[in-house]
């Protein structure tokens, strides 16, 4: 990563809003730091990728992460939720951005330069 990316990354991460930044498991509700904990990797992942000017893999780059996110607060529901319908929701988010993550990442080890 270039000096500026590194010091834009960085400003964005200590600017970031405190339940982005520093997640802590402090004995409550287990199910909340696991939301934390994913919101963090995707606030994470998406900063450590700038803008490169090619449309198509900053797209591919800045999905990954969201996508990420999107698994690990689905695998949260199916461990501590109790509603069914939400927790067949979370089995359906889970296969479909599975999908969609090995599809991005395909294309991007095809096209990425």
């Amino acid at each position: 990563m270039t000096r500026p990316r590194l010091l834009i990354a960085a400003a964005v991460l200590m600017l970031a809003p405190p339940c982005f930044a520093a997640p802590v498991d402090n004995g409550e509700n287990p199910a909340d730091v696991a939301f934390l904990q994913a919101m963090k990797g995707e606030m994470i992942g998406m900063h450590q990728s700038m803008p490169s000017g090619d449309t198509d893999s900053d797209f591919a780059r800045f999905l990954l992460p969201h996508d990420q996110a999107s698994i690990d607060l689905a695998k949260a529901e199916l461990q501590f939720g109790k509603d069914p319908e939400l927790k067949a929701l979370a089995t359906q988010i889970i296969a479909a951005q599975d999908k969609e993550t090995a599809l991005l990442k395909a294309w991007l080890a095809k096209n990425a330069k």
